[in-house]
């Protein structure tokens, strides 16, 4: 199985997203327990030995669960690589990459069995160090003008610009890449969570930060305002509203779009958003996010309170009386939504290592449901994706049933091309795009659905694959955008896609009623 610890450990901390820029610093917030944090009860030599039998044997350490792919080419959509041979888990993991700390060639996972390399025995001359790399202009789309105001937004690793007020829409790596204890290009305008998170981990002082509170209508200068608005995504995320008299400026930074948003701004005018672009393409859809999460913490319910056993697995059925164990797969920020609601239903706390105990505490998480010093009466734990398939560390857990819930990045739902009742259209007049963002827009996603999903899921094996996205679908960015009035979009993720221009005209012609937003959301 890939071990996407190690995945990371391989990418180049060379490029945001967007662009690609120099980083100051090798932090990454993705693999916030370390090694060493991670306690694995087995000797070094043991865990050789059976790294070297599985080469020669190898063996999954759960049984695949067969999901229906399209036989179509399927792209990533960050940074646009084939991933149609990859299985299910290893295109999620691929574009789970992508999305939290892309590089300019996109790693796709490849089994090997090359021998590992020894390290030399031979003594090293000192080399000299290398100058460093003069840092990348800014990006335009990174720079927010408001005449006579300009502000830059996440753009931490370039070159300075032509603004010393920086905003920071929240704490993940590819929109603080750059920030280091000595960045003094300007003052850090963000929510009190993400202020924190920076602060503790790069040892920023604390003079380089405003915190702006949410939904309060804040002075920059005299003629100058902005508001914070909770971005559906992360702990601190937020969504920028820059306004002068003249003009207003929507920065959604990274977001899920929800009812509330939408209700937010639909009644203003915004003269232009930048949007997060991340699963602009009609071939991402997947389940409202609060559907995933209820359905999902149900089905887990029902089966500690009811038994329900999969069929199959050995070692699920001949565990012992040890009663349940649910474990989550997390990144050190996000995925909070699922395993808190787990954790609440089956009246539980929750363990985590320590390090993620005090990440969670600067997040403003009620700390009472967590533990980091005794596992004792917690029936949920929080770990690295990695863990899940971590043969010696599970062996903890012989004498207990265990499900692991494995939070997704996306579904892989595709969409058929739509054409015309006459079995043609015409890109150049835009029917395409017209007829698929109307379609989009009818096509109902049920919840019976998805719990069919889970059902064969836990037929095939003791791990669940949820849809649990922090980015917008296709649909909801449809939605959003076709409600909002606005005069012009900027995209924030693939910039220079060329679709993105003309699926942006096709929502500019779109009336939506809010019926079918209240349908989305039931």
């Amino acid at each position: 199985m890939v071990d996407i610890l190690d995945l990371f450990k391989r990418r180049k901390i060379e490029t945001t997203r967007q662009a690609p820029c120099t980083l100051e610093n090798d932090i990454v917030d993705l693999t916030s327990d370390t090694d060493e944090e991670i306690t694995v009860q087995v000797a070094n030599a043991e865990e050789e030995q059976q790294q070297q039998q599985q080469q020669i044997h190898p063996k999954p350490d759960i049984i695949e669960i067969e999901t229906e792919i399209d036989t179509e080419t399927v792209c990533c959509p960050v940074c646009l690589v084939d991933i149609s041979k990859l299985n299910l888990e290893f295109r999620e993991s691929h574009v789970e990459l992508c999305l939290l700390q892309p590089s300019e060639s996109s790693y796709v996972y490849q089994s090997s069995t090359s021998p590992k390399k020894t390290k030399s025995t031979q003594t090293k001359e000192e080399k000299p160090k290398k100058p460093k790399r003069p840092k990348k202009p800014l990006p335009d789309f990174k720079i927010i003008t408001l005449e006579p105001h300009k502000v830059i937004v996440d753009g931490f690793c370039y070159a300075d610009g032509p603004s010393d007020k920086y905003f920071l829409s929240h704490f993940h790596s590819d929109h603080y890449g750059g920030l280091t204890k000595n960045w003094s290009q300007g003052t850090i305008y963000c929510s009190k969570i993400t202020a924190d998170l920076a602060r503790k981990m790069f040892n920023m002082p604390e003079e380089r930060f405003v915190v702006i509170p949410l939904n309060v209508r804040t002075p920059i200068t005299n003629d100058f305002h902005v508001t914070l608005y909770e971005a559906n995504h992360c702990p601190g995320a937020v969504i920028f509203l820059f306004e002068t008299p003249l003009k207003k400026v929507l920065h959604t930074g990274d977001f899920r779009v929800s009812k509330a948003i939408i209700n937010q701004f639909k009644d203003i005018y915004i003269d232009e958003i930048y949007l997060d672009t991340t699963y602009l393409n009609p071939q991402y859809s997947f389940y409202d996010q609060r559907l995933v999460i209820d359905s999902t913490v149900n089905f887990i319910k029902d089966i500690v309170i009811n038994t329900k056993q999969p069929k199959g697995i050995l070692d699920f059925v001949t565990g012992g009386s040890g009663g349940y164990v649910i474990l989550v797969g997390s990144y050190s920020i996000g995925k909070e939504k699922i395993y808190l609601d787990i954790a609440r239903a089956l009246n539980t706390k929750i363990f985590v290592t320590a390090r993620r105990y005090e990440t969670l505490k600067l997040s403003g998480m009620d700390m009472s449901l967590f533990e980091k010093d005794k596992e004792e009466g917690c029936a949920v734990y929080v770990v690295n994706f990695n863990m899940l398939s971590h043969k010696a560390w599970l062996k903890r857990f012989a004498k207990k049933h265990i499900i692991k819930v494995r939070p997704t990045g996306w579904s892989f739902t595709r969409m058929k091309k739509i054409v015309s009742a006459d079995g043609d259209y015409d890109d150049d007049q835009g029917d395409y795009y017209m007829n698929t963002v109307a379609k989009v827009l009818s096509r109902t996603m049920k919840r019976e659905n998805f719990e069919d999903q889970l059902k064969s899921q836990w037929e095939r094996g003791n791990i669940l694959a949820v849809p649990y996205s922090e980015h917008s679908s296709f649909k909801e960015l449809t939605m959003f955008s076709s409600i909002l009035k606005w005069g012009k979009i900027i995209p924030t993720v693939s910039v220079e896609n060329q679709e993105f221009p003309k699926w942006f005209e096709a929502w500019g012609k779109t009336d939506v009623s809010f019926d079918v937003v209240d349908q989305h959301y039931h």
